[in-house]
């Protein structure tokens, strides 16, 4: 899809991966590759942004955006969020191999994952629980 873009949606998508990679959060992520329950929210608030994505437009959860943004370095966090999902976009390419290798190594250190409260659930019905966030 990125092949495709016209010059000013492929500058700005470059634009857009440049100050991404500049976040702590990618550098976690997708640099040193962590993988912690920490981050969970964060990739169920990318996974749900999408589902809800159509043309040039998505959403975030409200719930999960407060979660986050109240976090532990939640701006950051938040900025990842939102720039994933709009990269996501098929009008702006979709998404990066390296971005994908993040759910990839979620998904096989958790299995499955869903949300109780502020515990996770894998595949096989183990729990994780996460640090609460002091509101």
């Amino acid at each position: 899809m990125v092949k495709s873009l016209p010059k000013d949606k492929l500058e700005d998508r470059n634009n857009a991966l440049t100050e991404l990679q500049k976040s702590s959060t990618y550098q976690k992520l997708i640099i040193n590759q962590e993988v912690s329950p920490e981050y969970l929210i964060i990739l169920i608030a990318i996974s749900s942004g999408i589902t809800y994505s159509k043309d040039d437009e998505f959403a975030v959860d409200e719930s999960l955006y407060s979660k986050i943004q109240k976090s532990e370095n939640g701006e950051d966090k938040i900025i990842f969020v939102t720039r994933i999902i709009g990269l996501a976009l098929p009008t702006n390419g979709g998404l990066t191999k390296e971005i994908i290798g993040v759910f990839e190594r979620y998904k096989k250190r958790f299995k499955w994952y869903g949300s109780k409260g502020d515990v996770f659930f894998d595949g096989n019905g183990n729990e994780t629980k996460i640090r609460k966030i002091m509101i």
